[in-house]
């Protein structure tokens, strides 16, 4: 059996309310990590499935926690393009010092320096 392959591009979402107990959450409106309280998270369906929490101290309904999520994403991707390397290859080129023959040690001699 076969089918054309599924596009998602992250366009389905939802958001709900979570009480994180054991692992530290980190807000993407405050900055700040929070558990054991009550908190929003923002899933993206896809390809790459992505949670993003918000803390209710920073929002306090579901929209206000999607025009949040929107602009941290946006700012992350922006980021992230800022650090990309430029050019075509990601590869830098190396070229590493050849070491001044003072600091070499000859092994059959105890001299630094070539007789």
């Amino acid at each position: 059996m076969k089918r054309n392959r599924q596009r998602c591009d992250g366009d389905i979402a939802s958001v709900a309310k979570t009480w994180p107990i054991f692992s530290w959450e980190f807000c993407v409106a405050c900055k700040k990590e929070f558990r054991r309280e009550w908190g929003w998270r923002h899933t993206t369906h896809g390809y790459n499935t992505k949670w993003n929490y918000v803390c209710c101290e920073c929002c306090t309904t579901e929209d206000e926690v999607l025009d949040v999520v929107e602009k941290y994403v946006l700012d992350y991707k922006k980021r992230m393009r800022e650090l990309a390397p430029r050019g075509g290859s990601a590869v830098t080129s190396f070229s590493p010092k050849k070491p001044e023959l003072s600091s070499v040690r000859f092994i059959n001699e105890g001299d630094t320096k070539p007789k």
